[in-house]
């Protein structure tokens, strides 16, 4: 499964046991509003992990991408250690997708160039972050996409029908 598909399916187990607590407490049945609070603590923790790993790899999009194809490739040669160090790459490159503390650092180089009137970073500064807020509405938007699909599935609708 593609990282975000990882992501949209850990959105709506998330989205699902909000739905559960709430249906619990509305009838009342305590207890089971209280296990599913844990679970809904778990499952908030890998949608966090999720979005992270697929935000990593969207940010790295062609790199990313170049090792899952050279790993395939490991793969089919039965290269596995290579293949594993790809892997290691990918993980890395996943790990490295903090979005918000990347946008952040953009936004605060931005501020102190703007401070020190040198608007010609300050203004490709601006690009990058416009770039990096791209890619991340690009990635929310597939992880939502795919969400959808998934919903549609338990449904029985038609896979191009929104839920």
């Amino acid at each position: 499964a593609s990282l975000v598909t990882s992501w949209a399916e850990c959105a709506l187990e998330s989205a699902i046991l909000r739905c559960r607590k709430r249906k619990a407490v509305e009838a009342e049945n305590f207890e089971l509003a209280q296990a599913v609070k844990r679970a809904e603590t778990e499952a908030g923790e890998r949608l966090a992990t999720a979005k992270r790993r697929a935000l990593g790899a969207c940010a790295h999009g062609d790199e990313w991408e170049r090792l899952q194809q050279l790993k395939q490739k490991a793969i089919a040669e039965e290269d596995f250690d290579l293949a594993s160090e790809l892997k290691r790459k990918q993980s890395d490159l996943e790990a490295g997708g903090d979005m918000q503390a990347e946008l952040s650092k953009l936004m605060e180089r931005k501020r102190k160039a703007v401070e020190a009137e040198d608007y010609e970073l300050a203004a490709r500064l601006k690009v990058d972050e416009r770039t990096l807020l791209g890619v991340e509405a690009a990635a929310e938007h597939r992880a939502a996409k795919v969400a959808r699909r998934f919903l549609a599935a338990r449904r029985g609708a038609p896979a191009g029908a929104t839920a």
